[in-house]
């Protein structure tokens, strides 16, 4: 009944409404309600209509429901699992746009894209949710809230590897979505739903009104994907699709990589110190089991880092700590035949100071000028090859030690 049938109907009865100013959803209200002489007129029940705070006549149906009726969620993320590949959501309804005679709602999810699902055992199928994951009625929640359950549910969502399955697709190599590339992996889930009435499976609006709740060591952000362009052009029904993305945290990158570094570093300080031990230098004792403990040292590190898989197989351990393990394996048998064949503590073995490393490094300077003075020779034997007159060649030494080859051409002379 629109709002000039119902009043043409008022003005043939002699009826007076009485009028009660009430609040609803924190906004004031007006509420008129009839005598029992009005139940006469069809369609006109108790609490019949509302007079908004503007003043603006509104005629409410007795369905309640409408073209407008929106139910809003709540989500909270309990916990993500990248291992079990789970991510646990916590629903709760905060609020029906609905306000009388509401009829109930059914909130579909879909269940592809949850780890357990609702079709009764049935075979996994494409077709449209037909069992609803929760039913909302709100006038249990309105009239029964000492004895109605409360309006909270849970899902258990898939995480899957990033890709797009509406428009391209995203190589698994490229996004970095598996345990092997810790702790620079990502991952998506996806949470998709729809709300029907159950008297007549007209669509009602399902909005999250709000979101909390945090994953321990992961940077979690979430997309609205329903609100794309893209997306509305082909659907109009008010629904939730959401996409949540995985990583790991910053913080937790940057403490792997320091541990990472930290591994090189150690071995290389350890097997240097064997270098200098094998060459002829002395060490203590003490510096004997030192190898032998950073092994096992080391594989009780390895699990420090949060959320890393068992064992091993990740990126890092491929760029970190079995290189690093097989040097520490190499330097300890080295060690260990050291102490076989010699006493590296011995008094009569000279110490290693800061003149032996500037020794190494004029060795190295000597060996290039060597190397030069080799390439100038072959220069010139492959001169005197292609040329018809044999000179001869003498080597002169300067007064600096360097050097140099001289050609003596008799024919000049």
């Amino acid at each position: 009944m629109d709002r000039n049938g119902f009043l043409s109907k008022l003005r043939g009865k002699d009826i007076q409404p009485v009028c009660l100013r009430t609040r609803m959803h924190h906004q004031a209200y007006k509420a008129c309600y009839f005598s029992p002489a009005s139940s006469d007129i069809p369609g006109l029940t108790l609490n019949s209509f509302l007079v908004e705070p503007k003043g603006e006549f509104s005629y409410v149906d007795d369905t309640g429901t409408g073209e407008n009726r929106a139910i809003y969620l709540h989500a909270s993320l309990i916990s993500a699992d990248i291992a079990e590949t789970t991510m646990i959501m916590l629903w709760s309804v905060v609020r029906d746009t609905c306000h009388s005679n509401c009829t109930d709602v059914n909130i579909f999810f879909d269940t592809n894209l949850l780890q357990s699902d609702n079709e009764g055992g049935s075979p996994a199928s494409n077709n449209r949710p037909s069992s609803p994951t929760f039913i909302w009625n709100a006038t249990a929640d309105a009239h029964d809230l000492t004895y109605a359950k409360v309006a909270n549910f849970r899902t258990d969502v898939n995480i899957y590897p990033p890709w797009e399955y509406i428009y391209t697709t995203v190589t698994v190599e490229d996004a970095h979505a598996s345990l092997v590339f810790y702790p620079f992996d990502s991952y998506l889930a996806d949470i998709f739903a729809f709300a029907e009435d159950a008297s007549n499976n007209d669509t009602v609006s399902l909005i999250i009104d709000s979101t909390s709740g945090l994953a321990a060591d992961l940077e979690i952000t979430a997309e609205f994907k329903n609100k794309e362009p893209s997306f509305q052009e082909n659907i109009d029904d008010p629904l939730i699709f959401l996409r949540v993305t995985l990583q790991r945290s910053d913080a937790l990158k940057a403490y792997c990589i320091i541990i990472t570094i930290t591994f090189w570093l150690i071995t290389l300080m350890i097997f240097l110190i064997v270098i200098t031990a094998i060459c002829g230098f002395r060490q203590r004792h003490e510096i004997f089991v030192v190898p032998i403990g950073t092994v096992f040292a080391f594989t009780q590190l390895r699990p420090s880092m949060p959320g890393a898989p068992d064992g091993f197989g990740i990126i890092l351990d491929f760029f970190g700590i079995l290189p690093c393990l097989v040097l520490l394996c190499i330097a300890s048998t080295m060690m260990v035949g050291l102490y076989l064949f010699a006493d590296p503590d011995d008094a009569s073995r000279g110490k290693l100071t800061w003149g032996d490393f500037m020794d190494a490094l004029k060795v190295k300077h000597r060996a290039r000028k060597y190397w030069a003075f080799a390439k100038s020779l072959v220069g010139l034997a492959h001169t005197l090859k292609t040329s018809d007159d044999r000179p001869r060649l003498s080597i002169r030494r300067d007064f600096r030690g360097k050097c140099e080859v001289v050609r003596t051409d008799y024919s000049m002379m």
